[in-house]
């Protein structure tokens, strides 16, 4: 079954089309150390689709920086460019998205009720 659940900040290149939405979200997906022993974490930056009628809700959390719980289904896109290089892309296809917040008592990213 293809269903992933992804939790990321919502970056500034939000596109509002007519019967689509298309941002990128950056992702924590996993941590590195440094020469100095710091450890940081490590980011993936993913493309989202949402290929629904923008209602109130979603319009009004996907601002940047917020933080968000995507669900959807792995897909991937490809394009060409101008100097004739193919670039295969990971994308999320989304059928829902939902504003979180950290809960410094559980440790752990919880959906906004």
């Amino acid at each position: 079954m293809n269903e992933v659940i992804l939790d990321g900040k919502v970056q500034k290149n939000i596109n509002f089309l007519s019967d689509i939405i298309s941002f990128n979200i950056s992702s924590i997906t996993g941590k590195f150390k440094l020469i100095d022993n710091s450890v940081k974490n490590r980011f993936t930056y993913i493309r989202v689709i949402y290929p629904y009628q923008l209602d109130e809700y979603t319009q009004s959390i996907l601002v940047p920086d917020n933080m968000v719980r995507i669900y959807g289904k792995i897909d991937s896109e490809q394009y060409e460019t101008k100097d004739g290089k193919i670039v295969y892309n990971k994308i999320i296809c989304a059928n829902k998205i939902v504003k979180i917040y950290y809960n410094d008592s559980t440790k752990m990213y919880e959906e906004v009720i």
